[in-house]
């Protein structure tokens, strides 16, 4: 009679965290206190995140408009700046030649489709709160699993 074969696994003292790409928008809610900003905290808790590298400058350009439309002060822009470097959110490239194809596809600006791009390769959900790119989205992934 053969042994079965056993696996034994300590207790991990950490919990593995899906990835989640968020968009500027979500991060831009939270940093800046929009009016979805619990909504958008809520939305990261607990995940992983992750977002292509344009990130990074669309995060501060939401910072910037609100400067110049006086919403925001340039010192409070840049404490969320600093407060988005402490996300800890993995920065990614995306692929060129796959950008471009998921922007024509989906008629996106390659800005957007660079966050569905990042959703494809990491089989990761897209939280977004833009209504565009949110249908785009929804629509490519719906077709991709039929």
């Amino acid at each position: 009679m053969l042994n079965r074969i056993f696996v034994a696994e300590p207790v991990s003292p950490y919990a593995v965290r899906r990835p989640l790409v968020v968009d500027s928008s979500v991060v831009g809610a939270f940093l800046f206190g929009e009016p979805r900003s619990d909504e958008a905290k809520a939305r990261m808790d607990g995940w992983a995140l992750t977002a292509p590298r344009i990130m990074t400058y669309e995060v501060a350009n939401i910072g910037m408009n609100k400067i110049r439309s006086a919403q925001t002060t340039l010192e409070s822009a840049a404490e969320a700046m600093r407060a988005f470097g402490a996300l800890s959110i993995e920065m990614v490239d995306v692929s060129p030649d796959r950008l471009l194809m998921i922007a024509a596809t989906l008629k996106l600006s390659t800005y957007d489709a660079s966050y569905v791009c990042v959703a494809e390769e990491y089989g990761a959900p897209l939280a977004t709160f833009d209504n565009v790119l949110g249908r785009a989205a929804l629509a490519y992934f719906s077709q991709a699993s039929t």
